[in-house]
């Protein structure tokens, strides 16, 4: 009898070990979050990056405008400028203009989408 309940509770703990180690591996994941506001062209293949608006030496027109921002304690900067512009391209932008909002956390930026005249 005794050996039946070490087994039982050998299942049991493993079963727990496994939850456990799904959920944290479930939480490690890297999210970011892309919140757009404007509009949608024809997707693009690439997308220049700009980090300072007297840079951009073409005329462009903004097409759009979006914040993107990253889960607390995963997700760095370089994470939330990847998806950003992932999303440019998809948008169809010719260019984006990178900014980190004052006073935010260091997985928080702010795009402006841009088309080229």
């Amino acid at each position: 009898m005794h050996k039946r309940n070490f087994r039982c509770y050998s299942v049991i703990l493993l079963l727990v070990v496994t939850l456990f180690a799904v959920g944290c591996a479930k939480m490690a994941a890297v999210y970011v979050h892309v919140n757009y506001v404007g509009e949608s062209l024809a997707p693009t293949t690439t997308v220049d990056v700009y980090s300072a608006k007297d840079d951009i030496k073409q005329e462009y027109t903004i097409m759009g405008q979006a914040l993107g921002s990253g889960t607390a304690l995963i997700s760095d900067i370089d994470d939330v400028e990847k998806k950003l512009i992932e999303e440019a391209k998809r948008k169809g932008a010719d260019a984006v203009l990178l900014t980190k909002p004052d006073g935010a956390s260091q997985n928080r930026m702010i795009a402006s989408f841009l088309k080229y005249k």
